[in-house]
Formats: C-alpha cells, structure tokens, sequence
C-alpha cells in the first residue's frame, strides 16, 4: 500500500484507533473519507478539482499522484476540497443534463 515517506505514512496517527481521542479519530477520518471519494473520482475530474485549486497535475499523472499533490498542497483543507469536489461534479450534472434537454429537443424535431 503505502510506502515509508508517503502523504499516509506522515498523516497517521501512531496509536491504534480505538485508542485516538474523538477529535484526532474524527480529523484521520475526514481525512481517509476524502482520499477515498477523490480515489472514486473519474480522472478529468481529479484534473479538473486541482485546476480550481491551482495545483500542477497532468493527464500522465495517476489518479493516486493528482491525490497526492492535492493532499499536500498548501491550500489544502477539507472543507475546501469537500466544497471544490462538490462544485465540480455538480457542474458536471448540469452540463450533462443540458447536453440530455438538447438531445430530445432535436429529437423532438425530427
């Protein structure tokens, strides 16, 4: 999974986490729920978040290095990423469903 050094090795808490107080359970598990949903993200749409966030990331990267250089970016904090991440799918949506309403209207045409 995660190698020495890595954005996991340095976030995790040292302590079991049975043991971890409410607040340091509740921060490492915002944290973990974020890097999955961005792991469930579509590429384009890793692209895409890190655009807004102005954060360097290229087609060539892998979904797990865009993760990465999200995490560790400077503006990085969850509420931002949480907000970001929610804009941008929902532009997706309704590009999708204006895309849809043009479809049948042409069809409708016909």
């Amino acid at each position: 999974m995660c190698g020495k050094g890595s954005i996991c090795e340095k976030e995790r808490p040292s302590t079991p986490g049975f043991l971890l107080q409410a607040t340091e359970r509740s921060e490492y598990c915002i944290y973990l729920y974020i890097m999955a949903y961005l792991l469930k993200l579509k590429k384009d749409d890793m692209i895409e978040i890190t655009k807004e966030l102005r954060i360097e990331a290229q087609n060539t990267f892998t979904k797990v290095e865009i993760m990465n250089r999200i995490i560790q970016s400077e503006s990085y904090e969850e509420e931002i990423i949480k907000a970001v991440m929610e804009g941008v799918l929902e532009e997706k949506r309704e590009k999708m469903a204006l895309k849809e309403r043009r479809q049948i209207r042409e069809f409708e045409l016909q």
